[in-house]
């Protein structure tokens, strides 16, 4: 006779062995099988209301299979990518400012599949807001030379804190003073996160270094075009007060010119915090000759075509000339234009441009040479215009008797 003591043992010890012979079980992370090759059947995500499920996903590089390829292998699961997933999610709410927000998971393992079910559970806090933001600006600049403070930054008091706002208002009072002559400018950032207080007293320190102007530019990389071109697009001269401003807009109009595939410009490495700050601009060329084709089909047009080849320094000088061929069974034409920078001003450019086109109508035939000069003027960054005038001949042929 089996006592209560010794049935209740044989139980127990009978479930235990279904548990273990079963294909499907939950594993922690640190006890899974690492000899086998574990594949991701599916991530479930759940507890998230802040953000969307796609910001979630594009953070975690374990993935599954998109449902779109079905006849394609499950990804590989790598226990140490999705130990630091669960870290990126933790990261990534800590950025916008939810500290404590808690990320759990469990993992589903089918040891006949070597498949893996994913489970991740978010377990979202409440926001810290910024409580405090103290700017001080130390060294031996008197206060009155000193460039005055934004009345406001991209961080606020009372807002949520954001990492990124957090380093955007860092960049903001540095540049308050590289554009105004400061190029040794130096800035430190401190934020203290209160988790209890839900608060973020943040430190900005700002060391502006002596006042300083712009020394000599030396031009590197410049194997095919003439370095006075260069010169030439300089923002600033030698001698004018140091200004970020300026050397940003000196890299957008090299890169304008399209004749270089990247442009790096700044202060010379000398050593110290010299006043008269030696620039440095290095270039890396780009081919000044291009061809592009193109072709299509339309029920319109049917079949068509385009080509163009262009020459970026044409005769020298930054010019640059392009001639274009296009066909369809409707249109086809060629055409050139010419473009001179620099043309009365720095910011000046006169365009040249001539097309002859032949136009295909049902009941005639239309061919048009266009002659289309124009200056265009760069007045800022933000607002440029043109003036210009249009020349053109048109010439009816092949006109059908019911249209004259």
């Amino acid at each position: 006779m089996i006592g209560v003591k010794t049935f209740s043992a044989i139980a127990f010890l009978l479930a235990g062995c279904l548990i273990y012979a079963s294909p499907v079980y939950s594993v922690p992370l640190d006890a899974l099988d690492v000899t086998k090759d574990w594949r991701v059947e599916k991530i479930n995500l759940s507890g998230h209301k802040l953000f969307t499920e796609d910001e979630m996903r594009s953070e975690i590089l374990t993935k599954e299979r998109p449902w779109y390829q079905f006849w394609g292998e499950r990804p590989a699961f790598d226990p140490v990518t999705f130990e630091n997933d669960l870290e990126r999610l933790r990261r990534y709410y800590e950025a916008r400012g939810y500290y404590g927000t808690v990320i759990e998971h469990d993992l589903v393992a089918d040891q006949d599949t070597t498949r893996l079910t994913v489970d991740i559970r978010i377990k979202e806090s409440l926001p810290v807001v910024v409580s405090q933001i103290d700017v001080a600006v130390i060294g031996d600049l008197p206060p009155a030379e000193r460039p005055p403070l934004p009345d406001s930054l991209p961080v606020k008091r009372g807002e949520v804190f954001e990492e990124a706002a957090y380093q955007e208002a860092e960049q903001a009072l540095r540049g308050v003073f590289s554009r105004q002559g400061f190029a040794h400018v130096e800035t430190s950032r401190k934020a203290e996160v209160r988790i209890d207080e839900r608060e973020v007293h943040i430190d900005y320190t700002i060391k502006p270094g002596p006042p300083t102007i712009f020394g000599a530019t030396d031009i590197l990389g410049a194997d095919n075009v003439n370095p006075s071109l260069i010169q030439r697009e300089l923002a600033y001269g030698a001698g004018e007060k140091f200004s970020s401003e300026k050397v940003a807009e000196t890299r957008a109009k090299l890169l304008a010119l399209d004749l270089f595939s990247s442009v790096r410009i700044g202060a010379k490495q000398t050593g110290g915090q010299p006043a008269v700050v030696p620039m440095e601009v290095e270039v890396a060329e780009k081919p000044h000759r291009e061809v592009r084709m193109a072709v299509g089909y339309s029920t319109e047009e049917e079949f068509r075509a385009q080509a163009q080849w262009r020459h970026l320094t044409w005769l020298g000088g930054g010019r640059q000339l392009s001639l274009q061929a296009k066909y369809s069974s409707s249109t086809m034409g060629a055409g050139a234009e010419l473009v001179q920078p620099h043309f009365f001003t720095p910011r000046t450019k006169g365009v040249l441009s001539f097309k002859q086109d032949q136009e295909k109508e049902q009941t005639f035939l239309r061919n048009v040479t266009r002659f289309t000069p124009r200056v265009d003027h760069r007045f800022t960054s933000a607002l440029s215009g043109f003036i210009g005038y249009r020349l053109e001949y048109d010439k009816l042929n092949d006109v059908a008797a019911a249209t004259e």
